[in-house]
């Protein structure tokens, strides 16, 4: 039984990686933490951008089908 990850899924990862080591640093991330905003929005609307959004939703219906 092969427990790898995919291609399509280790790329992702790897954009995973890349977007946050850039986007998203301890300190940006201590700040978001301390104020009363649930979230990001400049951090939200990149990982938008990149279509994670729609990870878990089938490619049928406009999604990257990784659900």
């Amino acid at each position: 039984m092969d427990f790898d990850f995919s291609p399509d899924q280790k790329a992702l990862r790897d954009q995973a990686r890349k977007f946050l080591a850039e986007h998203a640093s301890s300190t940006r991330v201590r700040r978001i933490l301390e104020t009363d905003t649930p979230y990001d929005a400049e951090l939200w609307h990149g990982m938008a951008e990149m279509g994670w959004m729609g990870t878990a939703i089938p490619e049928a219906y406009g999604g990257a089908g990784f659900g």
